[in-house]
């Protein structure tokens, strides 16, 4: 695997790690996340490639269909929340100290919402799964990069249910690409996912 697509998988972890760890501010990860994904984005010969994928191709029907199973993702957290989290309390304390609140936490629901799928879909579906369709270490270092961020707010067992689900919701996101050649029922789809969560955490708030 060439060095620039391990660097590429390991953009999200080092992210996490200085913002999010290190920083305290879900600002600064996402936000060096997605500075990382347009630096590589920028740097790679193949850019202009990808982004003809991103605005030519794929299937709208498919996309919806795509996108209703991940709509369900935010109403299963809203009702299984008390299960899934140790402690009933820790989400709005969590997200306070990260920098989430008041008007920033809205900020941050519009922008993980809207320009956050987009982003990710260039670089895991896009420059990441551009050579030989992608592969199965790529969903699973994308499922991954999950963990270190879940893993405050959720039990084990459901971290490793989430990590499960993403690592699916990546094999069909990256098999959807390679049959459609195009990246329109990853994004949408994946925007229907993060809206859901979004709108589901802040109805938990």
């Amino acid at each position: 695997m060439a060095f620039r697509c391990v660097a590429g998988l390991c953009l999200p972890f080092v992210a996490v790690l200085v913002g999010l760890y290190g920083l305290h501010s879900a600002w600064s990860c996402i936000l060096l996340y997605h500075l990382g994904i347009l630096v590589f984005l920028l740097a790679a010969r193949a850019r202009g490639e990808v982004l003809r994928r991103f605005l030519t191709g794929g299937s709208l029907r498919l996309a919806i269909l795509y996108s209703i199973p991940c709509l369900l993702a935010g109403p299963f957290l809203y009702v299984y929340w008390k299960s899934i989290t140790p402690e009933i309390g820790r989400l709005p304390v969590w997200l306070a100290r990260h920098g989430l609140s008041g008007r920033g936490w809205l900020f941050f629901v519009a922008y993980y919402a809207s320009v956050h799928p987009v982003l990710e879909e260039l670089h895991w579906r896009g420059l990441l799964a551009r050579d030989r369709g992608g592969s199965v270490a790529q969903d699973l270092a994308f499922a991954g990069y999950h963990v270190p961020v879940l893993a405050p707010l959720a039990k084990p067992g459901w971290v490793l249910l989430a990590f499960v689900a993403l690592t699916a919701a990546a094999f069909c996101w990256r098999r959807a690409v390679s049959a459609r050649s195009g990246l329109l029922v990853p994004v949408l789809s994946h925007a229907a996912a993060d809206l859901s969560v979004m709108l589901a955490v802040h109805a938990l708030l």
